[in-house]
């Protein structure tokens, strides 16, 4: 669900504050929308906060990329832990 600033999702433990997603149809399809989350991901919720609102061009069942902000390029997804070892 997406819906005035705030992104509820299956992972959102994944996510940290100041990522930055690229909202797309497809894996390799072009960007719909840019969204920045503020503040700690809710994982309980799954609920990711957002800096501004969602534009009315983001639709349920989109794709969120996260971009690396450090490299420029999107992040393969390998993120979390296992048994406390960081995957990233």
């Amino acid at each position: 669900m997406v819906r005035d600033g705030l992104c509820v999702l299956s992972c959102a433990s994944a996510f940290k504050d100041g990522d930055v997603l690229e909202v797309c149809e497809t894996p390799h399809g072009p960007t719909i929308a840019k969204l920045t989350i503020k503040g700690e991901p809710d994982a309980k919720n799954n609920t990711l906060w957002l800096t501004g609102p969602v534009p009315v061009t983001v639709t349920a069942g989109m794709l969120l990329r996260k971009i690396d902000n450090d490299a420029g390029f999107y992040d393969s997804g390998d993120v979390g832990n296992f048994l406390g070892i960081s995957r990233k």
